[in-house]
């Protein structure tokens, strides 16, 4: 971990010495939970641009600006594109899935509606934007994941990108299997619920051409499956 603290913003990153005032959110933080002072160092970043250096000009909890120093290199993003299509799940699971997916590298997170899913009701979008922003700020990367809005299962198939659907009874094809068979390509991983998927969703996969893999001979929680999943797909050649 770096010890020089990272912060999301929205507004343009452009030059140096370019003075930019922080949200007051971020604000408060660096006043009264950092207690960081003029003159301190942070690095900010805004979704896809280069990363700054910066200097603290004026710190007060309702109003602090920093002065950009310099441009950073940013770290690389992983080879492959991936998208994980994930059952919705309940309370802190969901979460914790939604951070660590972030952390990985994960390029988007589309939250699935399936017969087995115990967790109706979603999060507000806003508290799991703030995740992954906290979550990017942490892991070093420059870009904000994509969150999608909940879909049906059966939408989530609809598509033409190449997608996978981890399932615990497919004893054919292995993710790493259908990784290798397609190096590189972008795509989408699909994990179920609690519960799992159910025999006809899976039935119904197959039909839309999705490819039904297995991740191994154990069963796994589902949020144990789906960062599983996500690293074998971010980190397979």
């Amino acid at each position: 971990m770096s010890s020089v603290p990272r912060f999301f913003i929205e507004a343009r990153l452009s030059e140096t010495g370019q003075h930019v005032p922080l949200p007051p959110e971020t604000a408060r933080q660096v006043a009264t939970v950092l207690r960081l002072r003029p003159g301190d160092q942070v690095v900010l970043f805004n979704d896809g641009g280069p990363q700054w250096l910066a200097k603290l000009a004026d710190v007060d909890r309702g109003a602090t600006t920093v002065r950009l120093v310099e441009q950073q290199a940013s770290r690389p993003s992983p080879p492959r594109g991936v998208t994980l299509c994930q059952a919705l799940l309940k309370g802190e699971k969901m979460e914790w899935v939604l951070q660590k997916g972030t952390e990985l590298g994960l390029a988007a997170f589309q939250p699935v509606l399936s017969d087995r899913v115990i967790a109706r009701k979603s999060e507000t979008p806003e508290r799991w934007r703030r995740i992954l922003v906290e979550a990017a700020e942490q892991c070093g990367r420059v870009t904000i994941p994509r969150l999608l809005p909940p879909l049906p299962l059966d939408q989530v198939l609809r598509t033409q990108e190449r997608t996978l659907l981890c399932w615990e009874d497919e004893h054919a094809l292995s993710l790493l299997d259908a990784l290798r068979s397609a190096p590189g390509d972008p795509l989408r991983i699909v994990v179920g619920p609690e519960g799992g998927f159910a025999p006809h969703e899976v039935e119904r996969a197959r039909a839309a051409s999705t490819e039904v893999v297995s991740l191994g001979p154990l069963i796994l929680r589902a949020e144990t499956a789906a960062i599983a999943a996500s690293t074998l797909a971010l980190l397979t050649p």
